[in-house]
């Protein structure tokens, strides 16, 4: 009787999975009932771009679909997050990121689903007074390691619960990351193998997780803040899924995103989102996602940004958020090394135009690189010929007021 139970509940959620994810795809594999929710797109950010995210990876969203990239975010921030399905199933996401240091990241996140109780029936079909409740919580803990300015590995384990009308399971699992800058300018390549775990039991049942292989590429057109994204996404038991995403971001406030996923030669779940950008401090996001036959889902997030005294080697003053008559300099200083040039780049300041200083030595004194200010986030010149260190930084100016020499970058010329 109660393996009958447990069974029939199975496949109501497996019912309510496939309708929701592929609704023209037959399912067909084991691991089916174990933690769906693990499969989602929790946040409306990477929801907006259909979950191709793997590449991008560059905020505390890194932490769901390739830690690897908690080693670039450039401040600490926290980030609540609500999903809305139909029939009232809901998911409460919270995500916190860490930058303890230049090279390393650290990511937190707390995740539960919960839907409306289920009518219980007995043998013959017929309702019972049971209600039948359903949900399913998750706890993660991530790092992203930077190796290399282009090379970055990451790691999370996370925690899970599930409740299936009173059937419990708990267990533990892994994600291991990877993250490259490749050598084609703006152009990124991310893989992750998500959910590597043992099978859990439910009461005399044992159920697979959902292995889950993530692979793709971002490209970052140069000095523009768009980004093209794609995904190719295998599960356990299910074909390959394709994603897409674009995401613009207007002046440096406003936030455009377009996404879709193809499955099995069909085109499902086109998704639009908007983000805003406050102050570079609060960012506030929505995404409705539309899925065939069943409406739309609605995803809604704010985040709040800020800077934390960094736990490992190193000092830093504090980001001042600019106003009319103080200027924060550009964070994320980095550099490649192309076909005999040396490219300088770092995240954008919004309304700023910048001024590039180097030097030789600590005791020397700085030189500007640039005749005038320039508008794009990044700056090329040819490779040095001298073999030595060279140290360089970055200023923004809005309002003809220049940013403070903040941040260093360090270039070893061998």
């Amino acid at each position: 009787m109660l393996k009958m139970e447990f069974k029939r509940l199975s496949s109501i959620i497996i019912l309510l999975y496939v309708s929701l994810t592929f609704s023209q795809n037959i399912y067909e594999g084991a691991g089916t009932t174990s933690n769906l929710f693990l499969r989602f797109d929790m946040t409306p950010r990477a929801s907006g771009l259909s979950g191709a995210f793997s590449a991008i990876a560059n905020d505390e969203n890194a932490l769901l679909y390739n830690p690897a990239g908690l080693a670039q975010i450039r401040l600490s921030g926290v980030a609540f997050n609500h999903t809305q399905w139909f029939e009232d199933i809901r998911i409460e996401n919270l995500l916190f990121s860490y930058k303890m240091s230049s090279k390393l990241g650290l990511g937190i996140g707390v995740s539960f689903m919960g839907m409306p109780s289920i009518q219980g029936m007995d043998r013959d079909g017929n309702p019972t007074t049971e209600k039948l409740d359903v949900s399913s919580s998750i706890i993660h803990l991530g790092f992203g390691y930077k190796l290399h300015p282009s090379l970055m590995l990451g790691l999370s384990a996370k925690y899970f619960n599930d409740d299936l009308a009173g059937y419990t399971a708990d267990g533990a699992a892994f994600d291991l990351g990877f993250y490259m800058d490749t050598a084609l300018r703006g152009l990124s390549l991310g893989a992750t193998v998500q959910n590597l775990a043992g099978k859990i039991q439910y009461d005399n049942e044992k159920e697979s997780l959902p292995l889950i292989i993530r692979s793709g590429l971002a490209y970052k057109i140069p000095g523009q803040d768009l980004f093209i994204a794609f995904d190719a996404v295998k599960a356990d038991g299910q074909d390959f899924s394709y994603h897409l995403g674009i995401e613009y971001l207007l002046a440096g406030y406003v936030a455009f995103r377009l996404g879709n996923q193809a499955v099995s030669g069909l085109l499902l779940s086109p998704s639009f989102g908007l983000g805003l950008n406050v102050q570079n401090k609060y960012l506030i996001d929505y995404t409705i996602v539309s899925k065939e036959d069943f409406g739309a889902t609605h995803r809604a997030g704010i985040t709040i940004r800020f800077d934390l005294p960094r736990l490992i080697g190193e000092k830093r003053k504090p980001i001042t958020v600019f106003s009319l008559t103080t200027v924060g300099a550009p964070q994320s200083l980095r550099y490649e090394m192309v076909e005999g040039k040396m490219i300088i780049k770092w995240d954008t300041v919004p309304t700023a135009s910048y001024n590039v200083y180097a030097k030789a030595d600590k005791g020397d004194p700085w030189k500007k690189l640039n005749s005038k200010p320039i508008s794009q986030t990044e700056m090329e010149f040819k490779r040095p010929t001298v073999q030595t260190r060279y140290l360089i930084t970055v200023t923004a100016i809005i309002n003809n007021i220049e940013s403070a020499f903040e941040n260093e970058l360090e270039i070893e010329i061998k």
